[in-house]
């Protein structure tokens, strides 16, 4: 039996797992094809940094929102002026 180039696994939630040999790719894919799927990884790892950047962001900006002290509006009183 021979051993696979590619698995796939579908999880309960739907999630997809793609699993690369990377020895056997070397031996099955041209040099060509490698470079292409090797600028495809690298924009598939730009394309998460950018995800986990806007989920830092939304957690910084939930941070400084409970930070920020609570603003109340204080109502002031004019005081009657004083006899002399």
């Amino acid at each position: 039996m021979s051993e696979r180039v590619v698995e796939v696994h579908v999880g309960p939630g739907g999630e997809v797992v793609l699993r690369f040999r990377p020895r056997r790719l070397r031996e099955v894919v041209p040099a060509q094809s490698r470079a292409h799927l090797r600028a495809a990884g690298r924009e598939f790892l730009l394309g998460l940094r950018a995800l986990l950047d806007r989920a830092i962001e939304e957690i910084e900006a939930a941070e400084r929102e409970q930070a920020a002290p609570e603003r109340r509006r204080i109502e002031v009183k004019e005081k009657p002026p004083q006899e002399a």
